[in-house]
Parts: structure tokens; sequence; C-alpha cells
């Protein structure tokens, strides 16, 4: 008889060591920020003690409150679902909202202080290669590291990042005593004079207070009744929330007298850490910080989980979404918090330019790209190119039509332009152009009527002369354009656009709602504007989804593998309907199911 196996957790200290990654860290980078607000301001002295004590407070009082959330609701949904029993569905909505936001902030700010730990002991991770600095790299590779890690239950997170929680909260304690035996035992002032800053500091290390709401979603995930298991989640918070507090009252005024808060290369943690303990503690304090981060953005990713496992029952969120895993746990949401957004307009730049040397002589790019549909800032790679003396091509196959076209503010030497896509032309029209002072530079494929010397008819233009008429090639096209252009302009093209803009953008986010799959744009939507692309989730056989689609539905779509993933490119023109666009999400949507 098989024995199913328990991913869950059994008792408060595991549960501490599960999901406390967070709230126990905070000490570690929370300080940073609010020393370097009150000590720039002059106003240390007088707000430091005042705003610790409110935190203190806020959470005694919080933990409280969520001891009874946690008794109430314990389907993993935490105060959202609190939220619905007492207000109705509306708060529930903006609640949810609020702790994804959270739990994704909480993350990244884990990442990104676990890295700042690190480069404090390996400064060449401050070293860049095309733009990017190594600890970005190193950022992104953990933060994969961990959902992968996290996805696989709680049981298996507790035994990965436990070890690193539990190191932390003996480092802390650690950090309390030598605190204490070279300084006494000094708790901080509280003194409302300067009220301002007291406020402005309370708001940035009120940070701690992200670790309750971790519990409170983390009670789905502990073994036996209700209310057996909420009480195990308030009692993890305890440990974990409990010694944080001792930690801020009795190590920050330490911190206060010994950090540097300008130091923007080590944390004030650090710092004090190198001051108070006898070397090596403050190496293996960064060891140990470095680890327990990672398990503070393990311990949002767990959130997430058991927040998605908590909607996905109450029908707030699509059942794919929330969706468990053979570990029992909702994989899907933990990815969300992992975005790997293409690049700025600037970063595009500096790293097309990190690629050019001496020996480079013309740079080729796309004005909108084919397989993400990205607009790229070609105006300012051409003036770059041109101050450096560099020839540019500029591919602007899907820019007539999709965007006013300025070719003197592009500045390319050379530009190719297609008018049967976005413009509406006949197929087989489309130009070239040319800056005068490059047009030597150019040769026909095919020699022509135009060709040498005894050229049959006058022509001011070298180039038109090679280029314009070659035999007996059919005009027609190309003198339809203007006819093109008229149509645009006389049925208002520019609202017809941002029209079909809205379209696919709602269509886009539908998809990557429905798939899970993040943003291939970030948070830059105005990167696309009737060509736009989605990921796909791995696993769904494009080739098979991409005949599917067109032998049921009679839906004809791209779907483009690029850098090792498969993404789907839907196109918006001004006689595509939202009935259509609904179509081709539905039937992903079932295909995908």
């Amino acid at each position: 008889m098989a024995v199913k196996i328990s991913n869950k957790l059994n008792n408060a200290f595991e549960g501490a060591l599960a999901g406390g990654g967070d709230p126990a860290t905070s000490p570690l980078y929370v300080f940073g920020p609010f020393l370097k607000l009150i000590v720039v301001a002059g106003v240390a002295r007088v707000t430091f003690g005042a705003s610790v004590w409110l935190v203190i407070v806020t959470i005694m009082v919080v933990s409280a409150m969520y001891r009874l959330v946690m008794r109430w609701v314990t389907d993993g949904s935490g105060g959202s679902g609190l939220s619905e029993e007492e207000f109705g569905s509306w708060a529930v909505k903006i609640n949810a909202a609020i702790t994804f936001v959270e739990y994704t902030l909480t993350f990244l700010v884990s990442m990104a202080a676990m890295v700042t730990f690190i480069a404090a002991r390996l400064p060449v991770l401050n070293s860049a290669i095309f733009g990017i600095q190594y600890r970005t790299f190193a950022a992104i590779a953990l933060s994969i590291l961990t959902g992968w890690l996290v996805n696989r239950g709680p049981k298996v997170a507790a035994r990965t990042f436990g070890p690193a929680t539990a190191g932390v909260l003996v480092l802390l304690w650690v950090m309390i005593g030598a605190t204490i035996w070279q300084r006494g035992f000094q708790l901080p002032d509280f003194n409302l004079a300067a009220f301002h800053f007291t406020l402005a500091g309370y708001v940035r290390i009120l940070a701690v207070m992200t670790g309750i709401e971790v519990f409170a979603n983390l009670v789905a995930a502990y073994e036996g009744t209700d209310e057996v298991r909420s009480k195990r989640a308030f009692n993890s918070l305890l440990i974990i929330m409990g010694t944080t507090a001792a930690t801020m009252l009795i190590v920050g005024p330490a911190i206060l007298d010994i950090a540097d808060p300008t130091n923007s290369e080590v944390s004030v943690f650090t710092q004090t850490m190198d001051v108070l303990l006898p070397y090596p503690l403050p190496i293996l304090g960064t060891i140990v910080g470095t680890a327990v981060l990672m398990s503070a953005s393990a311990a949002s990713a767990q959130g997430l989980q058991n927040l998605a496992l908590g909607l996905k029952k109450r029908n707030y969120i699509p059942p794919n979404l929330g969706q468990q895993n053979e570990y029992d746990v909702a994989d899907k949401p933990v990815w969300l918090e992992i975005p790997l957004p293409l690049p700025s307009s600037e970063d595009i730049v500096t790293r097309i330019w990190e690629g050019v040397t001496d020996h480079t002589r013309l740079i080729f790019l796309s004005q909108i790209t084919s397989p993400t549909a990205v607009r790229l800032p070609v105006e300012e790679i051409c003036r770059k190119a041109q101050d450096a003396g560099i020839l540019t091509l500029v591919d602007g196959a899907h820019a007539p039509g999709q965007l006013n076209l300025n070719l003197e503010e592009i500045g390319a030497d050379f530009y190719i332009g297609n008018c049967h896509k976005w413009l509406l032309a006949p197929k087989g029209s489309a130009f070239l152009h040319v800056l005068p002072e490059r047009q030597e530079l150019i040769e026909p494929l095919v020699v022509s009527w135009g060709w040498g010397e005894n050229c049959p008819y006058e022509s001011d233009s070298r180039i038109l002369a090679l280029l314009e008429w070659w035999g007996t090639k059919d005009p027609a096209a190309y003198l339809s354009v203007p006819a093109s252009i008229q149509f645009q302009e006389d049925h208002k093209w520019d609202n017809v656009r941002e029209l079909c803009r809205t379209l696919l953008s709602e269509t886009l986010t539908r998809i990557e709602t429905m798939t899970g799959m993040p943003s291939i744009y970030g948070h830059n939507k105005g990167n696309f504007i009737q060509l736009g692309a989605a990921e796909l989730p791995p696993g769904c056989q494009p080739e098979k989804l991409q005949s599917w689609l067109y032998d049921q539905h009679r839906i004809e779509i791209p779907l483009i593998e690029w850098e090792n993933r498969w993404l789907i490119r839907p196109s918006v023109q001004g006689y595509n309907t939202r009935e259509e666009l609904d179509k081709l999400v539905e039937a992903v949507e079932k295909y995908i199911k």
C-alpha cells in the first residue's frame, strides 16, 4: 500500500523557519534608507527612538489582530479572505492586489539586499558587462533558483531555507548579546520633537510588517485542524517577530552610532557587524545574511502560493493560476515575481554600443522588431553612429502605417520600408531612402535602362537613373501608395491605431493572465502599437498549437521562438474586431487547458 508523504509543516518552529525569512532579515536592510533620511536631515538623535518605538507598538498591535485573522481564515487567503467576509468581493480584490504587490516588492527588495550583502565582500559584482552589472545576473539566477525550490513545497522550503533562517536568528541574538556586552543595555529614547521626520522614518522601517501577512497566508501550509494550524502559525510569528523587535530595540541604537548610511557600497548592518563582532564572525554573518535574504524571497513566494490557493477556492483568479503541482503548491504565481522584461531604451542603446569596435562600419537594426514587436530607439542609435562616423541601415518593414514616420528625425543613412503591411498598400510596394551624401554607395542589383553613360533618358539623380526603371517591371503597386496615405488621413488613422493598440494591449494582458506568464514588455506597454507578443508557457507544443488554431478555428497567427522561449504574436489592424480577438484568447485557453 502506497503511503502519501506530506509536504506540509508540522510545528511552529518549522513554520518559523519556512516563512520567517523576510521579517527575520528586515533588520539587515531596513535601517539603511531610514538612517540615510534622518542623518542627512540632521535629526537622527531626535527621531530615531520615536520611529523605532512606533514600529514596535505597531508590530504588537498588528500581531494581536492577525491572531484573530489566523483563527477566522484558514484557507491561505489571509487578510484578503477576511475582507470578503466583512465587506464583500470588491474588498478582497483590492486586498489581494495590494498583497500581491507587497509580496513581489518583498521578493525583489530581499534579492537586492542579498546581492548588496554579497557585493560588500565581493566588489567585483559591481563591475558591468554589456552595460549590466554582474550583481544583476546573480540576482536573476538566484531568483530562478529560489522559485524552483519554493515550488517543491513548504517542506522542501523549510529544509532548504530553514537553516538560513535559524542562522539569522542566531546572528541577531549574537548581535544583541554583543551590543549589550560592549555598550550596555540601552533602549532608544522616545522624543516627539521633529515629528515629521519621525513619521517619515517610521514608514521606512515599517517594512518589517510584511512578515506578519506571510504567516496569515501560511496557515494553510500546516498539518492539523483549523484551530491547530492557526495556533501554530501565530506561534511561528511570535518566534520571528520577537527576535526582530528585540534586534531593533537593542542593536538599532548601535547601528545609529557606528554605521555610515551614506556608504552605498556596504550596508549599515554589515558595517556594525564589522565593529561589534570579532573576526571571522562578520564574514560568517555575511554568509548567513545572504542565505537568509534568499530565504526572505522564498517566504514571500510561499505567501503568494498560499494566497493563490485561497483566491482560487473563492473563484477570484483563473483556475490555472491557483492550480496545484505535484507538491501540492500553486507554482505559477511564483514565476510572476521573477520578471525578465525587455531592457529600457537607454539599456538597448548601451548594449548595442558596447558591441561597436574600431572595425565597425555599419549598424543594421529594425525600427520595430519582428519576433517581439518592440520599438527600438533608432533615432538615438543613428545619432551616436553619425557622431562616430559609422553608417546605419534601418529595417522599417513594420513602421510605415504603424508610426508617423519622419525619416529626417531618424537620420539613418539607409532606410528600407514596406508599404503593404500597415499602410494598406498592395504587395510589392516598398521604398528605399538614402541620404544624398550616401547615394554614391548604391549600385543596382539589376542593370537596366539607367546604367552607364548612355542613359536613354535625362535624370538629375544618379540613384533614380539606376533604380527607377527596371525593364518591364509593373509600377502599379508603387503608384498606389499616395492613395493609401490619403485613405488613412481621410479616416483619421491616428485614432484607428490607438483603438487597435488598446485592443492589442487587452488581448496580451488576457493571454498573460490566462497562461500565468510575465509580460515580455515589463511595465513599458508603450513599446508596442498594433503588433505585440506574449510568452507561451513551457510544454505547450507551439507547432501543434499553430496548426490547431488554423484547422479548428481558422486563426492564422505567428508563433515565434525567441531566446529559447515561444511567443504568440497577434496583429491588430483597423478591420479586426474585438470578437475576433476574443475568439483567439478563448481558443488559446481551450488548447492550454
